[in-house]
C-alpha cells in the first residue's frame, strides 16, 4: 500500500498553532483582566504565538512517529501464499489473550518471522488449529498464529 507524503501539513500546523496561540493569549488576557495595550498582554501574545507555533509544527511529526504503533500491520506472506484466508461469516470472540499479552508469528512455525505482539485481554477468534498452534482473527480481520495453549476461552 503506497503512503501519501504529508505535504503542506507543517504549514497548516504552523498556521493553526499561531491562531491557537493568539486566541489563547487573548482569552487569558481578557479573563485575567490584563488591558490590551499593556506590555503584559504583548508578552502573553508572544509566548502564546511561540508555543502555538511549536505545537503546530511538531504535530505532524509526532503523528508520523506514532502512526506505526496505531496501525495494524499486514502479516508477511510469500509468493503463491499471498491469497487471504477466508474469514468466518460473522466474527465472534472465542478466546481472550492472557493478561501479559502474547507473541505472534506469521506462520505456525517458531522459526517463522515474528508478527506484532497481541495486546493483553484482546478478544480473538480461533479459526484454525495445528497442534499447539492456533490461527486467530482479531475483530478488524487481522490474522496471525499464536501458541493456542495460552489463550483463555471466552465464558
Amino acid at each position: 500500500m503506497a503512503r501519501r507524503k504529508a505535504r503542506g501539513r507543517p504549514v497548516l500546523g504552523a498556521i493553526s498553532g499561531l491562531l491557537f496561540g493568539f486566541f489563547l493569549s487573548l482569552t487569558l488576557s481578557v479573563f485575567a483582566g490584563v488591558p490590551l495595550n499593556s506590555i503584559l498582554y504583548f508578552i502573553l501574545t508572544a509566548v502564546g504565538l511561540v508555543a502555538g507555533l511549536a505545537l503546530g509544527l511538531s504535530g505532524p511529526f509526532v503523528r508520523k512517529k506514532h502512526r506505526a504503533a496505531l496501525s495494524v500491520p499486514e502479516p508477511a506472506t510469500s509468493g503463491a501464499a499471498a491469497q487471504p484466508s477466508p474469514l468466518p461469516a460473522a466474527w465472534a470472540p472465542t478466546h481472550v489473550v492472557p493478561e501479559q499479552g502474547m507473541r505472534a508469528w506469521t506462520a505456525a512455525d517458531p522459526s517463522a518471522p515474528p508478527a506484532p505482539e497481541l495486546d493483553p485481554l484482546l478478544p480473538v477468534q480461533v479459526v484454525e488449529r495445528v497442534g499447539d498452534w492456533g490461527r486467530v482473527v482479531c475483530a478488524n480481520g487481522w490474522s496471525t498464529w499464536v501458541d493456542a495453549r495460552a489463550l483463555r476461552p471466552v465464558p
